[in-house]
């Protein structure tokens, strides 16, 4: 009986433990979340890569340094990669040609040689509002003006 009784309350501390509350999520809602834009999380599958950054503004990365470079999941809303030392995550909206990334989150980890173009990276990213796929190269642009080549690379 005894045994019976302990196996009761076992299951119902489970059962208990088991139900979640929607307050303990740390993912904000669409209504929530207007840091990006209203547009569905859907996407164009080309995008669903590994990118290398090539050209940041007009200047090209120099070769010896570690590229920035973005995995983006249009179909998850999500993108993540490396901000030359950093690791990065965050999500990223697309709706035809339009593009945006918000709640970019990088590690810490200081790197001197790269921190500049690191900075610079991660600034650009957060300007983009539309992009273009041309010849295995991503071109992220803000209006008209070219922000970000990138060269795909898987």
């Amino acid at each position: 009986m005894h045994k019976a009784s302990l196996l009761l309350f076992v299951f119902v501390l489970l059962a208990i433990s088991c139900h979640t509350s929607k307050k303990g999520n740390m993912t904000p809602t669409p209504e929530e979340d207007k840091t990006v834009p209203d547009m569905p999380i859907s996407g164009d599958a080309r995008l669903h890569d590994i990118w290398v950054v090539t050209v940041m503004g007009e200047k090209a990365i120099p070769e010896g340094l570690p590229k920035p470079r973005l995995e983006i999941f249009p179909g998850e809303g999500r993108v993540a990669g490396s901000g030359s030392c950093n690791e990065l995550f965050g999500q990223c909206r697309v709706e035809g040609r339009k593009m945006a990334f918000s709640q970019i989150g990088t590690t810490k980890m200081f790197c001197q040689e790269t921190l500049g173009q690191e900075s610079q990276f991660l600034a650009l990213l957060q300007e983009v509002d539309n992009y273009e796929i041309r010849n295995l190269q991503l071109f992220l642009r803000k209006g008209d003006d070219l922000l970000l080549t990138l060269q795909k690379v898987d």
